[in-house]
């Protein structure tokens, strides 16, 4: 809306197919150069998690994962984004500490960046690359640098989402989301839902951070969505947005 209009320029070159082509070419040599490409017919388990994912979301692209080389001991897993494909990473030993419905969790949360970028005709994603592009750029001020924060954290809430749908227990939503977050094996995810309540029932300002929102925060989310609280979209902004004056801005 506003942003396609107000960098109508840069709208037009990041939405270009062969831009996007050539972008898309270099990322996926990228991935090949710092990853092990784990094959179905010797992986059909992990695959067969992923695949569940995607249909609990309602996806329908192809899907290959990864493994990331020299990731150490903590536990992530990321989305790569290709038109028509999903590129699913995980760092560190994610598959062995766990469950598979942990994992169908992880892949749900990935694959809503693929949901989430497909829709509109990929302007979810050319957003994201102006507002890169635009708070990079020397001239950039305080607005950009907020406007880009709130579309980052978004996106999370609505990946955290997706984790819930992939995994249809919240339970299974919130251990997953605490051990990648914390790298704790064994996890008691009634208690950990327990101590956001805790948190947020002392505390009802909305987060600080960047990218993603507070672990607590996340899981109250995913509260909330299990629920299906009649405030729910109330009370999620409530934990995302925060008035401009609130949060420092990095010079």
């Amino acid at each position: 809306g506003d942003l396609q209009s107000q960098e109508a320029g840069l709208w037009a070159w990041f939405a270009s197919s062969k831009v996007r082509s050539e972008r898309f070419e270099t990322v996926k040599l990228k991935l090949l150069r710092s990853t092990y490409r784990l094959n179905r017919e010797t992986q059909p388990a992990l695959y067969a998690l992923a695949n569940q994912a995607a249909e609990a979301l309602g996806i329908a692209l192809p899907i290959t994962l990864y493994q990331a080389q020299q990731s150490g001991s903590g536990l992530n897993a990321s989305f790569v984004w290709m038109p028509g494909e999903a590129h699913l990473v995980m760092q560190g030993p994610i598959g062995e500490r766990l469950s598979e419905r942990e994992m169908t969790s992880v892949f749900g949360h990935e694959l809503s960046h693929a949901l989430l970028w497909s829709l509109d005709d990929g302007a979810y994603h050319v957003a994201e690359c102006v507002l890169d592009a635009v708070v990079n750029d020397s001239q950039a001020d305080q607005s950009h640098e907020r406007t880009q924060r709130l579309f980052r954290l978004y996106t999370e809430t609505f990946c955290v989402r997706g984790a819930l749908l992939a995994a249809a227990d919240l339970e299974t939503a919130v251990s997953a989301l605490v051990k990648i977050e914390t790298g704790v094996t064994d996890v008691n995810a009634a208690s950990f839902l327990q101590q956001a309540d805790e948190v947020l029932t002392a505390d009802r300002s909305a987060t600080e951070e960047w990218t993603h929102p507070e672990t607590v925060i996340r899981a109250r989310c995913l509260r909330l969505w299990s629920e299906q609280a009649a405030n729910v979209e109330a009370e999620v902004r409530a934990m995302i947005e925060a008035d401009e004056t609130d949060v420092a801005v990095d010079e």
